[in-house]
């Protein structure tokens, strides 16, 4: 190599190293103005949005206070999905695609598309973690060979809540020859209305120590732990076929059922001795069981054919109902004859009753002495048909708000019917009784046409949202 080369080649490579030298200085520069941006527009961010200051343990406490917590008694409902935190901000993203508590459920409606299914599955399982998780989604799937349970597959000892919709038959995975157990699964809805009847088979589930509450909707083809379910729903099967697994189900402690009758059904009454809570729209169900502790019963009807199930139900178990629900479109006659022998009764709610104004009138005329339902705290109406009379419905109130002695008191009375006011006095004097009620200490909230909100203050509310602390006093009677 010449001289004149050398002498070249040394020049370049010193311009290049003081070139590097100064990227190197404009990028250390620029690193320290890329932080002196982010400190600026957090104290900004401080000034203008002082939630985006807060330190990262407490705004996930305050997510997990959005979302909710599970819902037990009901795994069908699930709590506030955590996907609208993700869209606030890229700080409230990254905090709640980071925390796995925050991402315990898939909920909502699975999509048409079985490869965006499975896409969407397996992104929300990626954020699990080692923390137990729900599925509140029906999973559809066709058959033992469908790729959904192979995905799940791993994360069955944390799954504690599953929904599936079946088609036919399946088999569950297994890992070195032995079906995959689901120790920590606790509630579980099977939907079988996709299954044909003509398609034979069972599906058994694995072992689960913990399950406690199943759904079934349209098929009984299901092997399951029975004895150890406290909580129990059917619909869609026929009588024979809920009968069947009743007599499997000894510790069950509430029943939600809507059986279709057959005249295959017969034989012994089966006895559910721990069970509390029973929800049937027919009758033949319950004319099937002795139930000696049921203490909450609702019945959905549209034949005056509850009468004689509520008698001889409590004749034969020798149970004593505290709560009753009736949904149905039956008159406030037979409504009577139903409650008047449940004198311990301490809840009743009336759904779609009927009555004429003088029957209004006699009935909330015995309640008032006592006569009727003496013991009664809880008294909701929904949905009537006929025009409820005002002033004896104030005077019953006002006569169990401060009863003598031997009646009880009442804690809580609703009403939402559409009925407007006779003229404006008789709204204000409503609103006036209200406040007085309201003021002794029951809680009433009575919800009719917007006629009533003249001068009212809103005492009487048609909202919802405004119904709230009734509905508290509601869940505590009526679960």
């Amino acid at each position: 190599m010449s001289t004149s080369t050398s002498s070249a080649n040394d020049q370049l490579r010193a311009h290049l190293a003081e070139i590097r030298a100064k990227i190197v200085t404009l990028e250390c520069e620029l690193a320290t103005l890329h932080n002196l941006e982010r400190i600026t527009r957090a104290a900004l961010d401080s000034i203008t949005y002082p939630v985006l200051s807060l330190p990262v343990e407490i705004t996930l406490a305050v997510f997990l206070h959005y979302v909710g917590p599970p819902i037990q008694q009901y795994p069908s409902q699930c709590r506030e999905s955590p996907l609208p935190l993700t869209a606030v901000c890229k700080l409230w993203r990254n905090i709640a695609l980071s925390y796995s508590e925050l991402w315990p459920a898939l909920d909502g409606h699975p999509p048409v598309d079985s490869a965006v299914l499975l896409n969407l599955l397996q992104a929300r399982l990626s954020r699990v973690g080692s923390t137990n998780f729900r599925i509140n989604m029906p999973l559809p799937i066709s058959s033992s060979e469908d790729k959904i349970l192979p995905i799940l597959a791993p994360y069955f000892p944390q799954l504690q809540s599953l929904q599936l919709t079946l088609a036919g038959p399946i088999s569950f995975p297994t890992e070195a020859g032995n079906v995959i157990p689901l120790p920590a699964l606790e509630a579980l809805q099977i939907n079988g209305e996709d299954w044909p009847q003509d398609k034979t088979g069972q599906i058994s589930l694995p072992y689960a120590p913990r399950l406690r509450d199943v759904w079934l909707w349209d098929t009984a083809r299901v092997s399951l732990p029975w004895s150890q379910l406290t909580f129990l729903g059917l619909q869609g099967l026929s009588l024979t076929d809920c009968l069947g697994v009743l007599q499997q189900t000894s510790q069950l402690g509430t029943l939600k059922i809507d059986a279709e009758s057959d005249d295959a059904a017969h034989g012994t009454p089966i006895e559910l001795r721990y069970l509390r809570a029973i929800c049937s729209a027919t009758c033949p169900v319950i004319n099937h069981l002795i139930l000696p502790v049921v203490e909450d019963l609702e019945i959905q009807l549209f034949t005056d054919e509850v009468n004689a199930t509520v008698h001889n139900l409590t004749a034969r178990s020798g149970c004593t109902l505290n709560r009753l629900r009736l949904r149905s479109p039956m008159g406030l006659m037979v409504v009577e004859q139903c409650i008047r022998p449940l004198q311990r009764l301490r809840a009743l709610s009336l759904t779609s009753c009927r009555g004429y104004f003088h029957e209004w009138v006699s009935f909330l005329q015995q309640i008032s002495k006592g006569e009727l339902l003496p013991e009664l705290e809880v008294f909701l109406l929904d949905g009537m048909e006929g025009e409820i009379p005002i002033s004896a419905l104030l005077t019953m109130l006002k006569a169990r708000a401060n009863p003598p002695e031997g009646i009880a008191q009442f804690k809580a009375f609703r009403c939402s019917h559409w009925q407007e006011p006779w003229n404006e006095m008789d709204s204000q004097h409503t609103a006036e009784r209200i406040r007085e009620l309201r003021a002794e200490g029951m809680s009433v909230e009575i919800g009719w046409g917007p006629g009533w909100f003249r001068g009212t203050s809103n005492i009487i509310s048609s909202s919802p949202s405004k119904r709230q602390n009734l509905i508290i006093a509601d869940t505590s009677y009526f679960g």
